[in-house]
Order: structure tokens, then sequence, then C-alpha cells
């Protein structure tokens, strides 16, 4: 006899999903309702008070994207107006020096070279002063303010030793540098890049000088740049004076 065999009938898979598909459509589930509590909190975030902590942080980090437009020119007017108060006398010294101090060309070329060896010597003097009483501006001030004294006081001189005093105090406080540094830190690391736009203008306004300077001294005489370089410089002192912070933020954090 052949025993009786009860077939069994194959159930269909979509009756009974797995289990893995069970756990699939819960997280799924889950998700949707983090990205609903999320999207309310993206939703009442604007209403909530900012704080005053809030405002300094997004003021610093609008002042890392982008240095200050107005702080950038003045420091562009700057450099400018250096330009123009240094184009009255730095290429027309050596005429100076021979056509009214009537000096030798030994004597000329002594004083051109102490001017470029004093100078090569003080300008990182002043800016390890600068660093040492965290104040460039300071040391900027009193080094132009020494040193225009001591171009105009040449115009007095009649002896070659006297000349060579002038010269060698005008090379003494040479300090541009101070001011370089200062812009540096203004514009930060990310920034740099912008300090050659600033230092354009000192080209600029040199050429452009040079240029008028030539035909005042040929028709007017070099009281006329003197009396130019006097006003011009004492512009730049002013304006940097009034006009610049007494400590530049990295000086104020050592």
């Amino acid at each position: 006899k052949k025993g009786c065999r009860l077939k069994k009938k194959k159930v269909p898979e979509a009756l009974f999903p797995p289990m893995v598909q069970i756990m699939s459509t819960a997280s799924d589930h889950e998700r949707d309702e983090e990205e609903i509590i999320q999207n309310h909190l993206e939703l009442t975030e604007p209403l909530l008070p900012k704080s005053d902590a809030d405002d300094d942080n997004l003021e610093e980090e609008v002042e890392d994207n982008l240095p200050c437009a107005s702080r950038m020119l003045f420091f562009q007017s700057i450099y400018f107006l250096s330009g123009l108060s240094a184009s009255t006398w730095g290429r027309f010294g050596i005429v100076y020096y021979d056509q009214v101090k009537h000096l030798s060309s030994e004597e000329i070329g002594v004083l051109q070279g102490l001017l470029r060896l004093v100078g090569f010597v003080t300008l990182p003097f002043w800016g390890y002063i600068a660093d040492i009483i965290r104040s460039r501006k300071a040391v900027y001030l009193f080094c132009n303010s020494l040193s225009m004294l001591s171009l105009l006081s040449l115009s007095k001189a009649q002896t070659f030793p006297s000349i060579l005093g002038c010269v060698i105090s005008m090379a003494s406080f040479k300090s541009s540098g101070v001011l370089d540094a200062h812009v540096l830190d203004f514009l930060g690391e990310k920034h740099r890049s912008l300090y050659g736009k600033i230092r354009l203008m000192t080209a600029i306004s040199w050429g452009l000088g040079a240029v008028v300077m030539g035909w005042i001294t040929d028709e007017y005489g070099f009281e006329w740049n003197f009396l130019l370089f006097a006003i011009m410089m004492s512009t730049v002192l002013l304006v940097t004076a009034f006009g610049l912070p007494a400590r530049s933020k990295k000086e104020q954090a050592q």
C-alpha cells in the first residue's frame, strides 16, 4: 500500500515579509520623525532671541571673511600721501647737493651711501622697539616726526659736516617697516595678498609726484620741495595720529 501523503502548499512570501523588511520600514519611520523635528527647530530658531555673544561671533566671522573697506581705504590714503611726500625729495637730493650746496662728487657719494647704510641698520631696530612697547603707531609717529624735522633742517645747513648730520639723522629715524607690519596685522593670514593693493598706492603717488615735482623745481626752485614736503608729511602724521588705533588687535593680545 502506498501511504497517504499530504501535499504542502507553498505560501507566497508576499504574505509574510521577512524580518529585515519590517525593521527597515521601522527605521524609515524613525528617520521621517527626526526630519520633522529638525525642520520644526529650523523654523522656530530665528524667533529665539540672540545673545550678545552670538553678535560678537558674527562680527568676528565677517572680519575673518573680508577686511573692513573703510580701513583698507584709510591705509591706502596713508601710503599715497607718504609716497607723495617722499617724491618731493627722493629724486632731487643729488641735484640739490650739487646745484644748491655745491658739494663734490665724493661728498655726495658719502651722503648717499650713509643714507642707505644707516637706514639698513635702524629699520629693524625700530621694529624691535615697536614690538617691545607694543605700539607701532607711537614708533611710527615719533620716527617720522624727527625725520621730517631733520630733512627740513637740511635747508639751513651750510657746511658738509652739518649736512652730513642732517642726512644721518634722517636715516636714523627710518621706520616704514613699522607701518607695513601694522597693515599685515590688520589683514591677517587669510588676506595678506591684499597688501599689494595697499602698497601699490605708494608707487602710484611716487611716480606722479616725481613728475610734478620735477616741473615745480624747475619753475620755482627747491624751496617748494621743502614746503610741499612739510605740508604732506604733516598731513600723514595728523591722519595717522587721529585715525589709527593706538594698538592693533595682535598687540593688544600680547
